[in-house]
C-alpha cells in the first residue's frame, strides 16, 4: 500500500508536468459514451424485434440466441478499440517523455494511428475473451461466477503490459500477451500487488467524493430544502468523474514506467528504482 501511494504521487508529478496527458482519458470517455448511445438507441427501437430474435424460451428457461451474443461482441469490440486507441496514445506520450522525445498529444496520436492494425487485433481478442467469460458466467451458478471473476482478474494481470508492448514494440496481440507474461515472470513473478494497491487508493478517494453529498443531505434535512442535497449530489458526481479521469491517467503512466523499467533496468525520470522494484511483489 505504501509503495502504491508513493508511485501514485510520483505519477501525479508527471501528470502535473504534462497536463495534456489527461486529454486521452477525456476523449476515451466521450467516445465510449457515444458508442453506448449508438448501440442503445437502435436496441431500444428494435425491442419488439429483439424480443423474438435475441432470446428463446426452452422448457420455461429464457436463453439468449447467437444473434444477441453477436451484438454483445460488436459492442465490446468497439469499446475495447476506443479505449485501447486512446490508452495507446497516452502510453506513447509517457514513453516519449521518459526518453526525452516529443511527448505532445499530436505525437501520441500519430503513434497510436501507426499501430491501428495491432490495436484492432488486440480489441478483437479482448472482445472475444470478454464475451466468452460473460457467456460462461451467465450459464453457471454463483460459484461459477466467482471462478470466472478470478479468471478475469488473472487475465487482466497477465495482459498488464500488452498495450505498452504493442505500442512500443509493435507486436501482435498473441505475441504481446506472451511478452507481457514473460516480463512479469522475469522481473516480479506473477503477483501484481500494485493492481490491488491502486484499486484501494482509488476506492478510498472515491469515498471522499461522497462527502459533499452527505453534507448536502444533512443541510437539506436541517433546512427542509432539497437544494443543498441536489448541489451536494452534483458536486459528488463531478468529483467522481474527475477522480476517474485522473486515476486512469496515472495508472497508464505507472504502467508505462514499469514497462520502461523492465526493459532498460533504469527508473524513468521522476520515479524511484526501489519503488518500481517493489510495485510488484517478487516471487518467493
Amino acid at each position: 500500500m505504501t509503495s502504491s501511494w508513493q508511485l501514485f504521487k510520483q505519477s501525479w508529478d508527471v501528470l502535473r508536468a504534462d497536463t495534456h496527458l489527461i486529454l486521452f482519458p477525456i476523449l476515451s470517455t466521450i467516445s465510449c459514451m457515444l458508442v453506448l448511445i449508438s448501440f442503445a438507441i437502435p436496441a431500444v427501437l428494435a425491442i419488439p424485434w429483439a424480443e423474438t430474435n435475441w432470446s428463446e424460451v426452452n422448457g420455461g428457461e429464457i436463453r439468449l440466441t447467437p444473434l444477441w451474443y453477436l451484438g454483445l461482441f460488436a459492442f465490446y469490440l468497439v469499446n475495447f478499440f476506443v479505449i485501447t486507441f486512446f490508452n495507446s496514445a497516452l502510453v506513447a506520450c509517457a514513453s516519449n517523455r521518459f526518453q526525452g522525445k516529443d511527448s505532445s498529444a499530436r505525437a501520441g496520436l500519430a503513434i497510436a494511428v501507426s499501430r491501428l492494425p495491432q490495436i484492432l487485433a488486440w480489441s478483437i481478442l479482448s472482445a472475444t475473451v470478454g464475451v466468452i467469460l460473460r457467456t460462461i458466467a451467465e450459464r453457471t451458478g454463483f460459484i461459477g461466477s466467482i471462478i470466472i471473476r478470478l479468471v478475469g482478474m488473472a487475465w487482466s494481470i497477465a495482459t498488464y503490459f500488452v498495450v505498452p508492448i504493442l505500442v512500443i514494440e509493435g507486436t501482435g496481440p498473441i505475441d504481446s500477451v506472451k511478452r507481457s507474461i514473460q516480463i512479469l515472470r522475469k522481473n516480479w513473478g506473477e503477483s501484481l500487488t500494485l493492481h490491488l494497491g491502486m484499486g484501494l487508493i482509488g476506492f478510498l478517494m472515491a469515498l471522499g467524493c461522497f462527502l459533499p453529498l452527505a453534507a448536502g443531505i444533512g443541510l437539506s434535512v436541517a433546512l427542509q430544502s432539497p437544494i443543498p442535497g441536489i448541489v451536494g449530489g452534483a458536486v459528488t458526481v463531478l468529483a467522481l468523474l474527475v477522480l476517474s479521469l485522473v486515476t486512469s491517467t496515472l495508472k497508464v503512466i505507472i504502467q508505462t514506467a514499469l514497462y520502461r523499467f523492465a526493459e532498460t533496468g533504469a527508473a524513468p525520470a521522476g520515479f524511484e528504482t526501489a519503488l518500481l522494484q517493489s510495485a510488484i511483489r517478487p516471487k518467493m
